[in-house]
């Protein structure tokens, strides 16, 4: 017997085993990072779909909550499509306009402005063709101004956040 004890009682991996599972590993991730890019993407579209529901809620109870209209907002970006959306109370408050669907004078925001996550587009807001809605203090949409707003990612993934007429919001 050597210094080391005999060569069976010696334990590891040859330089070849290893390779070999090194190249398994890499294939293995070859394929699935694909997947998990798309899964990532549709991710944000999925959380930026909550998100906005979230606000229709928040818009909903604090126009109860404060007996008042209060307003969501999509914003136009740049390039023509929505890009984000604001939640404000609609009082004229300064030198504002109540009832006007626009933020102005010193009309207080509950969100500021929010954008959508980076690569999603927020390509859809039509409110009786309005790309403003809100609710009263009844939690009703202002002026019967029900509709949709849609999100969509690069690889089509789409979901439409739907307003009733009755108020009720949902994602579809």
């Amino acid at each position: 017997m050597g210094a080391f004890g005999s060569r069976a009682s010696q334990r590891g991996f040859t330089l070849l085993e290893m390779l070999v599972a090194l190249g398994l590993i890499a294939i293995c991730l070859a394929f699935a990072t694909p997947y998990f890019r798309g899964m990532m993407e549709n991710s944000r579209v999925r959380t930026t779909a909550q998100s906005i529901f979230s606000a229709f809620q928040k818009a909903r109870s604090e126009a109860v909550r404060l007996n008042s209209d209060v307003v969501i907002s999509f914003v136009k970006t740049a390039e023509g499509t929505t890009g984000g959306y604001e939640v404000f109370l609609d009082d004229g408050a300064g030198t504002g306009t109540a009832g006007n669907l626009s933020r102005d004078g010193s009309e207080g925001s509950f969100t500021g402005v929010v954008t959508v996550e980076q690569g999603v587009d927020l390509y859809e807001a039509d409110f009786d063709g309005n790309t403003a809605t809100g609710f009263t203090s009844r939690g009703l949409p202002l002026d019967g101004r029900s509709g949709q707003v849609a999100v969509k990612n690069d690889r089509g993934r789409n979901l439409t956040i739907v307003l009733s007429p009755a108020g009720a919001v949902r994602i579809r």
